[in-house]
């Protein structure tokens, strides 16, 4: 294409489609942009009669560019904007600023953007409803421009960078001998910076040797993210049983804390020596009785109760009741109401061999035919002392029983004879009851 290859600074700009033969000899006016329906690709106008056919725009497929002045070594390693040595900033950068070439500073610079004039592109997920030959459209949906073509034939939203289409080929010449994918992969180019592989090779990380389990926490004492132990669950299957403890503090004021980094529980236990910690009954039943002998609740003696004396007093009728029996034993005897109780009492059965069934203390034996020796355990003082209540029953005859009694202080004899006849009896059974006066 004929004419300068520097590209004017323009202020404006109208799209038109037309055939390549006649942008070919165009000069158009100053910002014109016209669409070359043959390449599908853009040429813009200065209006000036050097610069006739105007200067094509790149595709994207790069297949309009000219490869010998396009594949230039360039510094992949250059960060910032500010770095290149034709970029300056006179003043601090502010949002929505741009770079503008200033011949006083031969250099690009920073300056407020003037957004008057020009072409406007709608911006949106739906065309335009309205638009007109050259309007721009940015599809947010797809994030692709589209620009709109009214010939006066046909009309319709065209997109100008694309692969094939139209009258192009997506086989057109190749770049330096390569084809596009080439230039796709990161491999192929040189002088390119290091692009890290693990995470620990970048700058702000420590995770050289890192352990199962771990994880990265920031330190601000080393401005890097480290490896440290996970505390709060997760890849290391958090903090189990064993990560607790507790330690005991020497007797203060009570207090229980949590160390949250460490994992243990400190106690204080309470100072209680102003308290009561052990206690021994010293007290009798006397010291109790003489801080109150009387009770109108009822009282429950599971064991041997032992008293001198018992004496009721007040209205009522004291009862003495067992759900079974009571088994009362006095050495001296018992009397109710001056009357005294047997001492002893029981049953004799009559034979060679009698059995005595009653109180405690008694033995019984046959002397002879008829005559039975009863003795005491523990002897009275003398044959006065008690006296006997005896009687026989017999079913088999009719009643025809004397019987003698002869005492003595441990023991006495019962001599058992038929009235009748004066034979000895040695059948049935005597209830004996001992009275002691």
């Amino acid at each position: 294409m004929a004419g300068s290859n520097t590209a004017p600074v323009v202020d404006r700009i109208r799209i038109i489609p037309r055939a390549t033969d006649f942008l070919d000899r165009n000069v158009g006016s100053s910002g014109e942009v016209f669409f070359s329906r043959d390449s599908n690709s853009l040429r813009v106008y200065s209006g000036r009669s050097e610069d006739v056919s105007g200067f094509e725009l790149a595709r994207a497929d790069l297949v309009n560019v000219d490869t010998s002045s396009f594949l230039k070594t360039a510094n992949l390693n250059t960060i910032s904007i500010s770095a290149f040595s034709d970029v300056m900033y006179p003043t601090t950068p502010t949002p929505g600023q741009i770079l503008v070439w200033s011949a006083e500073h031969e250099h690009f610079i920073n300056q407020d953007a003037d957004l008057e004039g020009g072409a406007s592109v709608d911006v949106a997920d739906t065309a335009p409803t309205t638009p007109t030959s050259g309007n721009l459209w940015l599809n947010t949906e797809t994030g692709k421009l589209y620009i709109y073509i009214d010939d006066g034939t046909s009309s319709q939203w065209i997109e100008p960078a694309t692969t094939g289409g139209g009258g192009g080929s997506s086989s057109a010449t190749t770049l330096n001998g390569q084809a596009g994918s080439y230039y796709l992969d990161y491999t192929n180019f040189t002088n390119t910076p290091s692009i890290p592989t693990t995470i620990g090779s970048l700058t702000d990380v420590s995770a050289s040797t890192p352990s199962d389990g771990q994880i990265l926490k920031w330190s601000g004492a080393n401005s890097q993210w480290e490896l440290s132990s996970d505390l709060t669950g997760g890849a290391g299957g958090g903090i189990g049983l064993t990560d607790f403890s507790v330690t005991s503090n020497p007797v203060g004021t009570a207090n229980l804390t949590y160390d949250n980094t460490t994992g243990v529980f400190t106690y204080t236990p309470p100072d209680l020596s102003s308290y009561l910690t052990s206690y021994t009954e010293t007290s009798t039943l006397a010291n109790v009785t003489s801080r109150g002998a009387s009770t109108n609740d009822a009282v429950t003696i599971n064991n041997t109760l032992t008293v001198e004396d018992i004496e009721t007093t007040g209205a009522g009728t004291p009862a003495l009741t067992s759900t079974s029996s009571y088994s009362i034993t006095a050495p001296d005897g018992v009397t109710v109401n001056g009357v005294p109780l047997p001492t002893y009492g029981g049953k004799l059965v009559l034979g060679a061999t009698p059995t005595w069934t009653g109180s405690s203390g008694i033995t019984v034996a046959q002397s002879s035919a008829g005559v039975y020796t009863v003795t005491f355990t523990t002897a009275y003082g003398a044959a006065t002392d008690y006296i006997i209540s005896a009687t026989h029953q017999e079913w088999s005859s009719a009643p025809d029983v004397l019987f003698n009694i002869e005492k003595a202080a441990g023991s006495f004899t019962i001599t058992i004879q038929r009235a009748s006849n004066g034979n000895s009896v040695d059948d049935g059974e005597m209830a004996l009851l001992i009275y002691e006066f």
